[in-house]
């Protein structure tokens, strides 16, 4: 996920004393990359966005951190690790002179910030071990599935000082080695994943969150991150404590969706659409905003934003979502937008919502229904498919031949050669391109007997000469050794 993407949500999430923030030059940071067990091609470009869109720090990054030395050194206020040697005994090793660089301007009054496994390295080094905050030990840490999880702080420390608790998706380590000067700030599960320490004059913060750029995208994780790497610089803290969750986010962008029509600034829009993905990984995260998103039709929004809400209700919504959809079926601006939902979203509710409004809707929005019965290749809607494919009007009729067709497999096979003889002679010819159809993908996964004499049938001389073509092409050695 592009956290640039998100630089509305950090700013709104991140709010800081504006006065105090203009009297100051950003904080230069380095980020010490190129190397890494985990995927730093994807990590790295998330942590500068998310630094950078704060407006509080001025980043590089540098792919050859033992190159570093004092002099190099000295332009910075802190450096981020995400670099380690980690599982990989041949990585380049740092010089001497880049080692004594690193802890002089740490000793000097200066920061270092660890992500996640950023400080898996030197373990002959003890200066560094201490300075790392955490790391990942021999023997002792381990770690499951990325899972989702509540972190909240210890103590008041003044970088997790009024931080609310919040959920995240991520790796959690289990009994991450610690050294002796670190003092956890936070936990997930019982388990430590934020720290600080002084090291001389200056300071240390280890975040063992982030895993991977998208698990980066979790407002807590850039709170704490920004929070920390700012009190690692100067031993306080500016950002105001709130994390901006999806809730207070999703109530701030629905306001301005509620009142958003066609010709206006198309913002609320892609707010919206933002705010979808950046929940997306999160199953409660995603429940909590698709409720939202169904309250907008209990509200004076306008009809583009509800069609909106419907769109983005076809990505996140469930079952719990089915009852409002079903009733926006027959709507003239919002059926079809339901209908797509209802298309979309997975699980038994939604289907069964489409099967019922199959006998409860007009003719027009029957044919919709049909569609997306068929896109969804409901095996469920096969025997109501085809009672109306033989006693409703030709459109209807014609609909769900094709639906019968495009769900395929032998149920809907018997369905059609039920219907043979009971349909309008000029549905005929949908009628066999649907029987083909179905046949096809029998005959491709696993010939039966009963697929052969439908392909037989569908050569007979009575077909159009293409399906009797399509026939034989489809029956070829498969069908012959059915």
């Amino acid at each position: 996920m592009n956290v640039m993407r998100n630089t509305w949500l950090l700013v709104a999430a991140l709010v800081v004393s504006g006065e105090e923030w203009a009297a100051e030059a950003p904080l230069r940071v380095l980020i010490l990359s190129g190397q890494d067990n985990h995927d730093w091609r994807q990590t790295i470009p998330e942590l500068k966005s998310i630094l950078t869109a704060s407006g509080r720090f001025a980043v590089e990054v540098t792919e050859h951190p033992e190159q570093c030395d004092a002099q190099n050194l000295s332009r910075y206020d802190a450096l981020i690790s995400n670099w380690n040697t980690f599982g990989n005994p041949q990585a380049t090793n740092w010089p001497e002179a880049t080692r004594a660089a690193l802890l002089d301007f740490v000793r000097s009054g200066k920061g270092l910030v660890v992500v996640h496994a950023g400080g898996c390295s030197f373990y002959d080094w003890p200066e560094y071990q201490q300075l790392v905050g955490a790391s990942w030990k021999m023997g002792q840490t381990s770690h499951g599935n990325p899972h989702e999880f509540a972190v909240k702080a210890l103590n008041d420390h003044p970088i997790t000082r009024g931080m609310k608790p919040f959920k995240t998706t991520d790796e959690l380590w289990v009994q991450p080695g610690v050294g002796s000067l670190s003092r956890a700030l936070a936990i997930g599960d019982d388990q430590p994943v934020a720290f600080a320490l002084e090291f001389g004059r200056g300071r240390g913060f280890t975040l063992l969150l982030g895993h991977s750029a998208a698990f980066m995208a979790t407002p807590g994780f850039q709170s704490l991150l920004l929070r920390g790497a700012e009190w690692a610089v100067t031993g306080k803290v500016t950002l105001a404590p709130e994390t901006m969750t999806s809730q207070a986010s999703a109530d701030a962008v629905l306001k301005a969706l509620a009142a958003y029509r066609f010709r206006d600034s198309r913002k609320p829009v892609l707010d919206l659409e933002e705010l979808v993905a950046s929940v997306s990984l999160e199953a409660a995260a995603r429940g909590v905003l698709a409720g939202k998103l169904t309250a907008l039709f209990s509200i004076d929004a306008t009809i583009e934003a509800k069609q909106a809400a419907c769109r983005q209700l076809s990505l996140i919504g469930s079952g719990a979502e089915a009852p409002l959809l079903a009733t926006l079926l027959g709507d003239e601006d919002m059926g079809y937008y339901a209908r797509l939902a209802l298309e979309r979203i997975p699980g038994p509710e939604d289907e069964a919502a489409l099967l019922k409004a199959l006998w409860t809707s007009a003719d027009g929005v029957r044919v919709g229904i049909i569609n997306s019965l068929a896109v969804r290749r409901s095996a469920e809607a096969v025997p109501e498919l085809s009672k109306l494919a033989v006693d409703s009007d030709a459109a209807t009729a014609g609909a769900c031949l094709d639906a019968l067709g495009q769900i395929g497999g032998d149920q809907a096979a018997s369905a059609l050669l039920a219907a043979d003889g009971k349909i309008p002679t000029r549905l005929k010819p949908r009628w066999s391109l649907a029987l083909l159809s179905c046949t096809e993908g029998i005959v491709a996964s696993s010939p039966t007997q009963q697929a052969s004499a439908i392909l037989e049938k569908l050569m007979g001389p009575e077909q159009l000469p293409f399906i009797r073509m399509a026939a034989f092409i489809a029956r070829g050695d498969k069908g012959r050794r059915c």
